[in-house]
């Protein structure tokens, strides 16, 4: 059986649309790291650099820490 028999099962177009839409996730591994460093902010800013005109960050989530501690 080829895959030509499975296509007609297919709901998609053959190609699909590109998507350029990425969810931004930042978090630190402890409270004094999220208290004391700014890595959280290094972080999204870091990822808005890389993102400019390439990507469309839609969401962001995270931005705590890991450990309760």
């Amino acid at each position: 059986m080829s895959l030509e028999y499975f296509k007609r099962f297919n709901p998609l177009p053959e190609e699909p649309k590109a998507n350029n839409n990425v969810w931004l996730y930042t978090r630190v591994s402890s409270k004094k790291q999220y208290d004391d460093n700014g890595s959280l902010d290094t972080q999204k800013l870091a990822a808005y650099e890389y993102a400019n005109n390439k990507y469309t960050i839609t969401k962001t989530f995270g931005e705590t820490y890991e450990t309760y501690n």
